[in-house]
């Protein structure tokens, strides 16, 4: 159906139209209405880094797969030791932390269509939560945490800090090469104040007000209101 078409099929049915976009509104506000809780965020960083620094000694050995050993080091926090060992120096329940590897959820072309796709996909309901990125060119794990509180925040992401650290090893042997992991900034935390859900009012009345649209255009009473169209017919023939 042409632009224009629909255009007036919804002037006709202008009622049905102010009154579904009415009560669209008064969905929204009624089921959208929860408040947004204050929460707290917080960053840090640690350098992957070898036994004899990098930056004081040219070339040291094992310095070419520092990257790759970081990105591995940031996978292995989604994993459940690491997730028991921060839960437990907080002192929450595990079912209450999420530890999502940015590495593995990021699109791989930026556009905004797939990169909101994913951070929707990503999207978690636990009130501790920690984001580990790494980026395959430097050795540095960048933390990010979200908990109820801006204190909280901070302990989580040093709770993550001391997670990378354990089980690294610390000297060299026949079998294993010893790393250095050092926090290499402090951990910056900042509170974030609650909202009202005015986002969420207007996203569940603009779906809902949406859908009625649909149901007007494309419904069983719309067809009967569409012009009809014209047919032109030839010259008679004998």
């Amino acid at each position: 159906m042409e632009l224009l078409a629909v255009l007036r099929l919804l002037w006709r049915r202008r009622v049905a139209v102010v009154a579904g976009f009415v009560a669209s509104l008064a969905i929204g506000v009624t089921l959208g209405k929860s408040p947004t809780p204050p929460s707290g965020i917080a960053q840090t960083r640690v350098v992957v880094d070898t036994q004899n620094s990098q930056l004081l000694t040219g070339n040291p050995k094992g310095a070419d797969s520092l990257p790759w050993r970081a990105t591995l080091l940031g996978m292995l926090m989604s994993g459940d030791e690491s997730r028991r060992r921060i839960a437990a120096e907080m002192r929450i329940p595990l079912s209450q932390l999420a530890v999502s590897d940015l590495e593995l959820t990021l699109a791989s072309v930026p556009a905004s269509l797939p990169a909101a796709a994913l951070k929707a996909s990503s999207a978690t309901t636990e009130p501790y939560v920690v984001d580990v990125h790494t980026d395959d060119v430097v050795p540095i794990i960048s933390i990010d945490t979200t908990a109820p509180t801006r204190a909280a925040a901070g302990r989580l992401a040093q709770a993550a800090v001391h997670a990378v650290q354990f089980g690294v090893p610390a000297q060299s042997t026949a079998e294993l090469q010893g790393l250095s992991i050092e926090q290499v900034s402090p951990v910056a935390a900042k509170a974030l104040p609650g909202g009202p859900g005015h986002m969420k009012m207007a996203m569940l009345a603009v779906v809902v007000f949406g859908m009625w649209l649909a149901f007007v255009v494309f419904g069983p009473g719309a067809r009967r209101h569409r012009a009809p169209q014209k047919i032109a017919l030839g010259p008679a023939v004998d």
